[in-house]
């Protein structure tokens, strides 16, 4: 990326895809972004697990005389 932000010639970088290879780009593409999604809701459901375990623990203990 250094190098490219750098180069004189950013032509250089560029290439073209064909209609086959824009379509395998795409696939790629939904892929990852399925699995990403995936990875943000797995995230939100142990967020919110760990937010249920910190507020029970800071509940007092039945029966406790603090």
């Amino acid at each position: 990326m250094q190098n490219f932000s750098q180069s004189k010639n950013k032509l250089r970088y560029a290439y073209l895809l064909t209609p086959a290879g824009m379509a395998e780009k795409s696939k790629l593409t939904a892929k990852f972004m399925l699995r990403k999604v995936a990875e943000y809701e797995a995230l939100q459901v142990e967020i919110e697990s760990l937010k249920a375990e910190i507020s029970v623990d800071a509940q007092p203990e039945i029966g406790s005389h603090s």
